[in-house]
This record gives C-alpha cells, structure tokens and sequence, in this order.
C-alpha cells in the first residue's frame, strides 16, 4: 500500500518451480455480509495471460459451485475494452451453471480501457443481483435465474445466495479464462491491480 493505493503486482520470477508470482487477498474470516452493495475502485494492467478478479464466495462452502460464486469484475487482459461480471450455481440438472454478462468501452469514443479507474459494484437482494460498471448496468441476474420452480436447491428460499459471502481481490497469470492468451509476451515483466478503496454496504 503506498499513496492510499493497494496493488498486487504479477511479476515474472522464478520461485518454487513457478515462472511467475502474484497475490491474493480476501476478507474471510473478516468482513463479509448478506445482501448489500459491494464495491470497489479498481485500476488494472492489460496484457496478455494476465487475469484480475474482484469476486465473492461463501463463508461457509460446502462445495463449488452449489455454494455458489459472484464474479463482480473480470478481466481478459488481452482485451482492454471489457470487463465481465457472473453468477455461478447449480442448474437444475445439478451441474454447472452461471449467468453472465460484459461491459464494453468504445474504443472509437474514446470511452477508456481497464487502465483508467473504474468502480465496479453489485447490488444483491432477495430478489437478485445487478452488475454495474460506473453506474452503467451491465449485467442482472434475477432470483429464478438460480433458484427455479422444482430446482436443486429446495424450499423457497434464496440458497445458495442467502448467505455471508466474503470479497476476494486477486491477479492471476494464466489459466483457462482466455484459451487464447494464456501465456504472457516475451517481454512480460510485471503487472499490475491498484485498489483504491472497497465498500461493503448492508442493507438496514
């Protein structure tokens, strides 16, 4: 942290057979709420195989993807036009299901990439969640998306999100999220996600 501002820096080193090192951060254990609006300000890096994450998962997991997960901002960093927000859970054949949506800056406007600063948010009740980038909408999920008549998870409820969900803040390098850039250029040296606040807002 310098400056107010936190950064998880990716960088390219060679430590425990690994080619590269970065961070995560999470609250759990620590701060974490059911229902509210969840944000954060948020700076990223493009470049390829690099993938920034603010998302949610359950204080109390008893497995992935019944507990469900909310993605509030990813990135590709291969494309620095666009974010992306999801939902995940289990549809009502019990495999995987998310819900999921992007928001797309115009290049030809001029409108700015993931390398400006942004707030990304999402508001979530009892009767869904929206995703937002700046106060545009980009993404809503509503409650039957997830929890259908005669669904996987039982009762009327709101399972699997009716629960303490915690927030992670993370910069991976690789992985299977763009199959086409998973690995960074040549002369890839360093990365970064800059953090300059995240609020937690419960609804009274």
């Amino acid at each position: 942290v310098s400056d107010g501002i936190l950064t998880i820096e990716a960088r390219k080193e060679n430590k425990g057979g690994y080619s590269y090192t970065s961070s995560r951060i999470k609250t759990a254990g620590k701060a974490y709420l059911t229902y509210g609006r969840i944000e954060a300000r948020i700076k990223l890096t493009a470049g390829n195989a690099l993938w920034p994450a603010f998302w949610m998962m359950p204080e109390r997991n008893s497995g992935w993807p019944q507990s469900g997960e909310i993605d509030i901002m990813e990135n590709k960093g291969s494309d620095p036009y666009s974010t992306s927000s999801a939902v995940h859970y289990l549809g009502g054949d019990s495999t995987h299901q998310y819900s999921s949506g992007s928001y797309i800056w115009s290049k030809r406007k001029n409108e700015g990439t993931i390398e400006d600063w942004h707030v990304y948010y999402v508001v979530w009740d009892e009767e869904g969640m929206s995703f937002y980038v700046d106060n545009h909408l980009k993404l809503s999920v509503p409650r039957r998306a997830y929890h259908p008549k005669g669904g996987v998870y039982a009762g009327e409820g709101n399972e699997p999100f009716d629960k303490d969900f915690y927030v992670i803040l993370n910069l991976a390098v690789g992985g299977n999220f763009d199959p086409g850039h998973s690995e960074p250029d040549k002369d890839f040296e360093s990365g970064s996600m800059q953090v300059d606040y995240v609020r937690m807002y419960e609804f009274a």
